[in-house]
C-alpha cells in the first residue's frame, strides 16, 4: 500500500481512499483519506452519478485502445521477420489515433466536471 505524510501531525499514513461523505439530496459522493493519528481529512474526489458513469466510459475507451494494441501486436507478429505492409501500419495508426482522441476527450471532460464539483463542494453549494 502506498503511504503519505499527514500535513497536520507529520505522521506517515496509508493512502486508503474511502467515502468521507455522501449528500443524497445532491447525489454527491466525497472521497478522501483520513489520518489515523489526528483525524485530518484530505479530499481526493468529489463525484456525482454522471461523473461516475463518465469515468466508467473512459475505462471502456481505454479497454478499446488495449484491444487495438493487442490486435496490432498479433498481426505484426504474424509477419515474423518480414516487413509489415504500409497499409497495415497505417490502419492501426489510424485506429489508435481515433481511439486515443476519444479517450483523451473523455478524460479531459471528466477532469473538468470533477473540478466543477469540487469547487461547488468547497464553496458550500451542497450544504443542507
Amino acid at each position: 500500500m502506498r503511504k503519505c505524510k499527514c500535513d497536520k501531525c507529520h505522521k506517515e499514513m496509508d493512502i486508503n481512499e474511502t467515502v468521507l461523505e455522501y449528500k443524497p439530496k445532491y447525489n454527491i459522493i466525497v472521497k478522501g483519506i483520513k489520518c489515523d493519528n489526528c483525524d485530518a481529512t484530505y479530499i481526493t474526489n468529489v463525484l456525482d452519478s454522471n461523473l461516475v458513469a463518465s469515468i466508467n466510459k473512459a475505462y471502456i475507451l481505454k479497454g478499446e485502445i488495449d484491444k487495438i494494441n493487442k490486435q496490432m501486436e498479433s498481426e505484426y507478429n504474424s509477419y515474423k521477420n518480414e516487413l509489415i505492409p504500409y497499409e497495415i501500419r497505417v490502419k492501426y495508426m489510424d485506429l489508435l489515433t481515433i481511439a486515443h482522441s476519444k479517450y483523451k476527450k473523455q478524460v479531459e471532460s471528466n477532469y473538468r466536471r470533477e473540478l466543477e464539483l469540487r469547487k461547488m463542494y468547497f464553496k458550500g453549494d451542497y450544504d443542507d
